[in-house]
């Protein structure tokens, strides 16, 4: 498997649609260069509010972060980061299902690991693989036989948590894990909870310190003629089109 998405995607690019690599790259770099995280020269407007968030999941930059600081930016390492992210995706989903049948978990980690969207997805600077790997993480601590512990309680939390900071669909995990701790209570008992517990917790601060300011603030509204001027007296070369807010263009500007 390892040979098949490395041969595939060795010399592959990030893919036309594959944009949001960018974001995770830019991101990185600012952490790596001790920017703020949000430093990244991206133009949003809030007339197309829909067009890209203002800022991307951390988990990937954290690991591109991490990865550069040490060997520096290089197309290899970072490739290499992915795929060892994604070939620990397949062992993960092959070794849930070894209690069960051994050929299935072998069938399994084929079945994940040669698909053709995954092979080709491997090397990319993606969220999806590595979000994936956490969620099953989770899932194998949790149904593992034996009474829980607070060491597997610990690993539960951490998978859980990297599994929100790569993609925020990850907070499904939340309700998922209450009603299981609430089901089989007798059992669990506060240990089940304090996974759930944590995350929720740390939600609610992220909300309350970085989301209350913000429906505080009063908007700001921006001139298309601010931003071309703005960018004139840096010397940057730009081109914009300035639509009617409906997606009609309506002139086009070229600033050099």
């Amino acid at each position: 498997v390892a040979r098949r998405i490395t041969a595939e995607g060795a010399h592959a690019g990030q893919g036309i649609g594959a944009e949001d690599y960018a974001g995770f790259m830019l991101h990185a770099r600012a952490l790596v260069d001790g920017r703020p995280y949000g430093d990244i020269g991206y133009l949003y407007s809030h007339y197309n509010p829909g067009h890209g968030p203002r800022l991307m999941p951390p988990g990937v930059p954290l690991v591109l972060a991490g990865l550069w600081a040490v060997v520096g930016e290089h197309e290899w390492s970072t490739k290499l980061a992915m795929y060892a992210l994604s070939v620990a995706f397949f062992l993960i989903a092959g070794l849930y299902f070894v209690r069960d049948d051994p050929w299935l978990a072998v069938g399994v980690t084929l079945l994940v690991g040669l698909a053709p969207i995954v092979v080709r997805s491997s090397p990319l600077v993606q969220s999806d693989l590595p979000f994936c790997l956490c969620v099953w993480l989770v899932l194998w601590l949790a149904d593992r036989p034996g009474a829980w512990t607070w060491g597997r309680v610990a690993g539960i939390t951490a998978a859980g948590t990297a599994a929100i900071l790569f993609r925020l669909v990850g907070v499904v995990l939340v309700p998922a894990l209450l009603f299981v701790s609430l089901w089989r209570w007798k059992e669990l008992r506060w240990k089940g909870l304090t996974a759930p517990l944590i995350w929720l917790g740390t939600l609610a601060a992220g909300v309350f310190v970085v989301g209350v300011p913000r429906l505080l603030r009063r908007p700001e509204w921006v001139n298309a003629a601010d931003i071309i001027h703005a960018l004139a007296r840096n010397n940057v070369v730009y081109r914009m089109a300035i639509g009617d807010g409906d997606g009609h263009r309506a002139r086009r500007h070229t600033v050099a």
